[in-house]
């Protein structure tokens, strides 16, 4: 071959060569691009899945929210249910019971018997609107059973503003022990004068004492004694009523606290005195019917000693000086 053929052999397999290195090129930018296109598909299409994802994620929470929400609802409207008739009940005895109540004067009767029927139309108004808020709380937002909520704020009035258990049902209680009190005290001192006749009596006819339970001794010691006994009851019952007025003095006039800490701090300090009052009272009570029954039943043994010495036979020694016939 000559050079000139070899020259144009070399310029054709260059050529070739240029030719080949172009159409790999050209396919390696077009796969390049394929592969491109299909990488920014796959990130558009997982785009649009995760957007998906997130509103379907949010409106499954906000349907999450709802859901709690109104079952929150639920329980708060249920419990204020049980809540306000357990307290509507307990001020409907508590307004049998002042009916029963004799010794209080009319003005701490009405005072009280007014509260209890206001306290009563309010709890059940209040019911009313809870119901009413429980219907109308806008579900789904962040505030929407908040603190300061209509709903929560009349639910906690329950107790902060209506303090039937914290503050009536106690005042009430104090109230009817201290007129039963009154009431005992009344009995022990009617009770107490027939006491006192009696002894007199007994005294002047020179009846003999000591066969009654609980006396010991005869005669003027013995009578003494019981004259004591007498006089300890009339002590013992004054102390009562005077505790028991105070008592009464202690409580009557105590209004609901309403959340203010200072007036909860008062009533807690009045019902424990007004509560020590009346323990003070009842056991002043039982110290007097112990000595109304210690005279009783001397006045008793008496009786006895009298009854024996009208029966017994005329051909018996004489009685013994003192005994008197049966009264």
């Amino acid at each position: 071959m000559n050079i000139k053929n070899i020259k144009i052999t070399a310029g054709l397999i260059i050529l070739v060569g240029g030719l080949m290195a172009t159409t790999v090129s050209a396919s390696t930018q077009v796969g390049t691009a394929v592969l491109r296109a299909n990488v920014r598909a796959r990130m558009a299409s997982t785009t649009r899945m995760s957007s998906t994802t997130m509103r379907m994620s949010s409106t499954t929470r906000q349907e999450m929210l709802t859901n709690r929400q109104n079952q929150t609802i639920g329980v708060i409207d249920s419990k204020s249910v049980q809540e306000i008739t357990s307290r509507v009940t307990a001020l409907s005895t508590l307004s049998t019971r002042l009916s029963s109540m004799k010794n209080l004067s009319a003005s701490e009767l009405s005072t009280l018997s007014g509260e209890i029927t206001t306290l009563t139309g309010e709890l059940t108004g209040l019911q009313a609107k809870i119901q009413a808020d429980a219907s109308s709380t806008p579900v789904g937002t962040g505030g929407a059973l908040g603190s300061s909520s209509p709903l929560r704020q009349d639910f906690t009035s329950i107790t902060k503003a209506y303090r039937v258990y914290a503050l009536i049902i106690p005042q009430t209680q104090i109230l009817a022990a201290a007129d039963r009190v009154s009431t005992i005290v009344t009995s022990l001192t009617t009770l107490s004068a027939k006491l006192k006749s009696r002894l007199s009596a007994a005294q002047s006819n020179g009846t003999t004492v000591g066969m009654g339970a609980g006396t010991t001794g005869t005669g003027a010691s013995s009578f003494a004694s019981l004259q004591a006994d007498l006089t300890d009851l009339n002590t013992q019952t004054t102390n009562a009523q005077k505790e028991s007025s105070a008592a009464v003095a202690a409580v009557s006039s105590l209004v609901p606290d309403n959340g203010n800490t200072t007036i909860a701090a008062s009533n807690t300090t009045a019902l424990k005195t007004g509560r020590s009052d009346i323990v003070a009272a009842q056991k002043d009570i039982a110290a007097a019917d112990k000595d109304a029954h210690t005279i009783v039943a001397a006045l008793e043994g008496m009786h006895a000693s009298s009854m024996a010495s009208t029966t017994t036979p005329a051909s018996a020694s004489t009685p013994a000086s003192g005994t008197v016939s049966s009264q």
